[in-house]
């Protein structure tokens, strides 16, 4: 969102802290959430894989970014509140996606291909109290600068932190072997069926924002999670090697498995550190009610660049649409008064990446 005399409640497709501070003395409060994939559609991920299939030649992506916040901006430009959030990061090889899909639909596979299997997922589930706050600082007559400065003290409830590699080499149109190595810090093991005791972790982690306005022009500059950890204490890990000695066949001749698993799983003390998380922004009023932007948003070694055009036909009023190039996902967006709301998507029907985001504000 436009950077036009205060900073934005919220900033485009990935979920950021960063209230607004110009509404003193008010409560606050934001939802916002983006799911995104490259090989399916949104709905197709969470089920067989059916329809349209695009991977990525390279390294395919699937994230998820949330949070709640609900505080209050009381005076001196102080804000106080409680955070919800939840992201994850998966990142695969392209021959882990195509292979996925075939055995998921019961479709030929290629013979004596051997196809790559590689997988990481990173990702965290906490809540917990944010203390934050604005500076603001006059330059001259034509520009200002604010600096806003917050802590979280975080209550962590699930994690994944693993990795997996290997190599499936087919044998007929219905039928592969493969081995495979993992290693995995997890509260709930979704390689394989485990139970595990349940474990909690307690961090922190520090957010900054910059926004800066010179006449037409401004720019933000918002950092989440400069410095952030969380600490577990007996957190489930586990060393594996899987193979396909163990396999059986439906009555389509397509092969299954119930693989042979050795290695070990043991409880470790481990810190996770929380990716970084960043939003760039450089926005220009070109013309009267108009302006233009364009940025670059940045979690997990992954850049999303976006272009920006917003309209704002009255004080308090405000529409945008914006586009982000990674996922090729469009916002439309509006602020009016107390209240602001975006939806996106990268298309309308079967969309591979799908968010929102809702924020509001009521003085006392």
């Amino acid at each position: 969102m436009v950077l036009l005399g205060s900073t934005p409640l919220c900033a485009d497709v990935l979920s950021f802290f960063n209230p607004d501070y110009s509404q003193n003395k008010s409560y606050a409060t934001s939802f916002q959430t983006f799911i995104a994939n490259d090989p399916v559609s949104v709905e197709a991920l969470f089920n067989d894989w059916e329809g349209d299939f695009h991977p990525k030649d390279g390294t395919n992506l699937a994230l998820e970014s949330s949070r709640f916040d609900i505080g209050a901006v009381l005076k001196n430009n102080l804000y106080i509140g409680y955070t919800y959030r939840h992201d994850v990061f998966i990142s695969a090889s392209h021959d882990l996606t195509v292979l996925n899909k075939l055995i998921k639909n019961k479709l030929d596979l290629p013979i004596d291909k051997n196809f790559d299997l590689s997988l990481d997922i990173e990702g965290f589930e906490a809540q917990g109290i944010v203390l934050a706050k604005e500076f603001t600082f006059t330059l001259n007559e034509e520009s200002s600068l604010s600096v806003s400065l917050s802590t979280s003290f975080l209550y962590a409830s699930n994690m994944q932190d693993g990795t997996l590699s290997g190599v499936a080499s087919v044998s007929s149109k219905k039928d592969y072997d493969f081995y495979a190595t993992s290693k995995y810090f997890y509260t709930h093991n979704y390689l394989y069926d485990l139970s595990v005791d349940r474990s909690y972790g307690l961090g922190f982690t520090t957010h900054m924002t910059l926004a800066y306005q010179y006449n037409d022009f401004s720019m933000l500059f918002i950092a989440n999670d400069i410095f952030g950890r969380i600490y577990w204490d007996n957190l489930p890990y586990s060393y594996v090697e899987m193979s396909s000695a163990n396999k059986y066949y439906d009555k389509d001749g397509y092969v299954h498995y119930n693989p042979t698993i050795w290695g070990y799983e043991t409880q470790e003390n481990f810190v996770q550190e929380l990716p970084l998380k960043l939003h760039v922004q450089a926005s220009y009023i070109i013309v009267d009610k108009y302006a233009i932007s364009a940025g670059m948003q940045y979690m997990y070694e992954t850049s999303l660049p976006f272009a920006e055009l917003s309209y704002m036909p009255d004080d308090g009023e405000l529409y945008y649409m914006s586009y982000e190039s990674r996922f090729g996902s469009t916002t439309l967006g509006m602020q009016y008064h107390n209240i602001s709301v975006s939806l996106s998507a990268d298309k309308i029907i079967a969309p591979s990446s799908v968010g929102t985001q809702v924020s509001a504000f009521l003085n006392f």
